[in-house]
């Protein structure tokens, strides 16, 4: 065996002793050169033994000036087997080089159809909406996710609605825009304050100078009714008529010592006598009108002041409270004026039951916010919303009562996406021809007006309705909305088609596998090998029908690398192979189900 050695260590050498010399050389030659590990031990190995073979005309007498080692055939030996077995206690690195992921902006393929949607949803115009056709799988509704979610972290944020209740009327509700952010911590001030006011009520009402206030109002309605009567019935008395009240009023008999005459002993009196008589009662019957005419005003004032009592101790009641929250939304004019027609309802149904003084709890839900979840739409500054459930009371929204029996309304998904964007799917419209009719009704009256719940009478005023539909679907779905609504066109006027198939020009081997690649990722797949990415091309034409044309069906390449990650699996690989491609693509042909 051959080795190289440096001509200076030999030279060194050569002044050394021959014993010494040879035995340096030889103990010099075997750590000479490092043992090489893996493959490229087991191609030295090789290679040294065809070395050696072609030395064997070698002779020990060599040139001074060669640097050449001749082992002997047991050294070589030795040393080819140390070589192999460090060799083989080696793991061997079989993992190849994967296919890197990247997130992809826009579908090979597809560029066409991402920037007519991304114009389409950049159009201001009022009812420009959008309809985006194409086979399923092609990833359209991703796309227009995506797209409308770039374009709503553009928008201005849209305006906070509540409602609140009419403080002349509890079945209608009024609504008001709010700014951004400011609804919902509204409706919070404005509840606390009301519940507040609600309990300082009770302990109004329970207190001692409440019910000294009322007993002298009761007091001094009777002093005024029963003093005029008592003045009248004084006079009468001194001319010997009795004033009598009765079930159907008041009276006036003569009387004799101090008890009412009989009619028929009235009779046997001189006629001269009963005509005096007769006269006395008929003046002070008229002075008895003049009273009882006036005892309704009597009883208007006394009510009047139960009332101005009532509602002073409503003030009393609502005032302090929503006085802080006035502070709060001080610098908002519609703030202002919603917490008016809180602070007048309050008083109205305060007002109430302090004059009849009933137990039953004031209504607390004087106001309701019909506003977004931040938290759902983090990251947006409008909302996007994919709406799955087109019933027409999840589309428009309902007022009715909670678990808890208090009223409540409940947002819709046109009021959840209003100021942004509602994405929807065509065939849950077919499935749901009321739910078309609801969202089409929204789109020509431009409002949105919540539903009432069976048997509940109330009406809430109508919120304009500003969004921008994008409704997703085949063909076969665009043609039953065709036939359930002729004109539902009109209300789509951007039209996007996502391609099922792309030229293979179009759309690269690299391309398609970093397709590939973002799809395993996503779903949580092995990463692919390198080596895949030509078994995937072929897979995507065979599915295409043409060897020109590449299919862009998602769906089933995810399903591909399905069951090539559960093939992967069961040969415990690290990563997906081609044969596992092959073997799911040919599978994938063999159940695919047939299309009539």
């Amino acid at each position: 065996m051959l080795f190289w050695r440096a001509k200076a260590h030999k030279q060194a050498t050569e002044a050394a002793p021959a014993g010494q010399s040879t035995a340096s050389s030889s103990s010099e030659a075997e750590g000479a050169s490092p043992a090489p590990s893996g493959d490229a031990a087991k191609e030295t190995a090789i290679e040294t033994v065809t070395a050696a073979a072609s030395a064997t005309t070698a002779t020990a007498a060599a040139s001074e000036t060669s640097n050449v080692v001749t082992l002997p055939s047991s050294r070589l030996t030795e040393r080819l087997h140390d070589i192999t077995s460090k060799t083989a206690d080696r793991p061997v690195d079989d993992k190849p080089e994967t296919l890197a992921s990247a997130d992809l902006d826009t579908l090979p393929g597809q560029s066409r159809a991402y920037r007519a949607l991304q114009n389409a949803a950049a159009e201001v115009r009022s009812g420009f909406n959008i309809l985006v056709l194409g086979a399923a799988g092609t990833g359209r509704r991703t796309a227009a996710m995506r797209i409308a979610q770039a374009r709503a972290a553009a928008l201005p944020p849209p305006k906070d609605w509540v409602y609140v209740a009419n403080a002349g009327d509890a079945a209608r509700f009024e609504a008001f825009a709010l700014a951004h952010g400011e609804g919902s911590k509204l409706v919070r001030e404005v509840r606390s304050a009301v519940a507040k006011s609600a309990a300082m009520l009770d302990r109004i009402i329970a207190s001692d100078d409440h019910r000294l206030s009322i007993d002298v109002l009761e007091e001094e309605h009777r002093h005024r009714h029963e003093h005029a009567l008592d003045s009248l019935r004084r006079r009468a008395e001194a001319q010997n008529i009795a004033l009598v009240k009765t079930a159907d009023g008041f009276v006036l008999a003569p009387m004799h010592e101090g008890k009412v005459v009989r009619s028929d002993v009235f009779r046997a009196l001189p006629e001269s006598l009963q005509r005096e008589v007769e006269a006395k009662i008929t003046a002070l019957e008229a002075e008895l009108n003049n009273l009882v005419i006036e005892l309704p005003s009597h009883e208007i004032a006394t009510d009047d002041k139960h009332a101005a009592l009532a509602r002073e101790t409503a003030l009393r009641a609502i005032k302090p409270n929503l006085g802080v929250t006035r502070k709060v939304f001080s610098s908002s004019e519609t703030a202002g004026e919603i917490l008016n027609v809180v602070e007048s309802g309050f008083i109205t149904r305060a007002t109430a039951r302090v004059r009849h003084q009933s137990r039953e709890p004031i209504e607390q839900a004087f106001v309701h916010a019909l506003v977004r979840s931040d938290d759902e739409f983090a990251g947006q500054a409008a909302p996007v919303v994919l709406a799955r459930d087109l019933t027409p009371a999840k589309l428009s929204g309902v007022i009715g009562h909670d678990a808890a029996g208090r009223l409540t309304i409940r947002p819709g998904h046109l009021m959840r996406a209003n100021g942004g964007f509602l994405i929807v799917e065509a065939w849950r419209l077919a499935a749901n021809p009321a739910g078309w009719d609801t969202l089409s009704t929204a789109l020509e009256s431009g409002v949105i007006t919540p539903e009432t719940a069976p048997d509940f009478a109330l009406e809430a005023e109508p919120v304009p309705l500003s969004i921008k539909i994008i409704l997703i679907a085949d063909d076969g779905d665009w043609k039953k909305l065709l036939a359930l609504d002729p004109g539902i066109a009109r209300h789509f006027p951007a039209v996007v088609r996502f391609a099922a198939t792309a030229p293979d020009a179009d759309v690269s081997e690299d391309e398609f596998a970093a397709v590939a690649a973002a799809t395993a990722k996503a779903g949580g797949l092995r990463p692919l090998a390198r080596e895949v990415s030509s078994e995937l091309y072929k897979d995507a034409k065979r599915r295409a029908g043409s060897a020109d044309a590449i299919s862009l069906d998602l769906v089933a390449l995810s399903h591909i690398l399905i069951e090539a990650d559960i093939s992967a699996g069961a040969d415990n690989a690290p990563h997906i192979r081609a044969v596992d491609i092959e073997a799911a693509s040919r599978h994938h042909q063999q159940s695919r189900p047939a299309v009539s």
